[in-house]
């Protein structure tokens, strides 16, 4: 999986040749074996390096990349031979202290996580260190989308329905034959008996008790209730009768303001409750009246 690119544009500066010192010759050769190199890695964490008093990203490179990490060997013996002194970001699955598996030590300058294709800028070497410059190009999810989805298709094609049928059968046969042998037994019914009627029996007898609870609690509601409502009632039916005489004389005023006052002056309003013939009233006279009393005079 390991790719070059650009290599007719991405050129070694001649200043590199010119120079003829080990720490120029060991970047010329890794810049031969490493640079313009495309990789997929995965960014698993930052770890703090002692020697260097700094943190760096470290970078899991692929399995699948042999090519990639036999370059990235070669180029770590020749650093190590070379330039005793510095540190080299790159781990083995052997390095003491470092992640499973081949890593580059690097700084990326940004938090990412997960899978990435990587490019191989440049190498930088410092006055204490030999690392890497990478530049993230795009998340390998992408690229490897159509050959996860081919790998299904061809799955798919290939499934063998009886030999699937035929497993299932078996797994439920030695799945039926340990629950018989080792769960369905004697002391396991036993116990599983009594649990089920204690269970039973601590059930109803918290019904029980929770129904009486309940009744006594309504019992004791209903009376309280009940006392409440006689002593309320009086003042509910005091309170009714002073807002409706509130609410009549409301109205009464109301309606005297609308209508006006009422005329009192009888005189001339007053009929005769007997009509008259030639300025007189009808005269009545008065039954005669007897009565049972005799009196009688006293002589002395």
């Amino acid at each position: 999986m390991t790719r070059k690119v650009n290599q007719s544009t991405d050129t070694l500066d001649t200043s590199d040749y010119e120079d003829g010192s080990v720490e120029k010759s060991v970047k010329i050769f890794a810049k031969r074996m490493l640079k313009t190199t495309l990789f997929v890695g995965t960014f698993q964490e930052k770890r703090f390096v002692e020697s260097l008093n700094a943190y760096r990203d470290v970078i899991k490179i692929n399995d699948e990349e042999e090519r990639f990490i036999e370059n990235l060997r070669s180029v770590k013996i020749k650093v190590q031979t070379s330039l005793t002194k510095k540190w080299v970001g790159i781990t083995s699955p052997t390095t003491a202290g470092a992640p499973v598996g081949h890593c580059l030590w690097v700084d990326l300058g940004k938090n990412i996580l997960g899978k990435y294709w990587f490019k191989v800028k440049t190498v930088e070497l410092t006055d204490n260190e030999f690392r890497l410059k990478l530049e993230i190009v795009r998340p390998y999810k992408a690229e490897s989308l159509f050959g996860d989805s081919s790998m299904e298709m061809d799955n798919i094609v290939n499934f063998d329905f009886q030999k699937y049928l035929t497993s299932i059968c078996d797994n439920l046969k030695l799945n039926t034959k340990y629950f018989l042998i080792h769960i369905l037994t004697l002391q396991n019914i036993k116990e599983t008996t009594v649990f089920l009627s204690l269970l039973l029996a601590t059930m109803v007898t918290a019904l029980v008790q929770t129904i009486k609870y309940l009744m006594e609690y309504f019992l004791k509601l209903i009376k309280t209730i009940s006392e409440f409502i006689k002593s309320v009632t009086p003042i509910m039916i005091t309170t009714i009768k002073v807002l409706g005489g509130i609410a009549t004389s409301i109205i009464n005023s109301i309606t005297v303001m609308f209508q006006g006052k009422p005329n009192l002056d009888r005189r001339n309003t007053y009929q005769p409750a007997y009509p008259q013939i030639k300025g007189s009233y009808y005269q009545q006279r008065a039954l005669p009246y007897k009565s049972s009393v005799v009196i009688t005079e006293i002589e002395e």
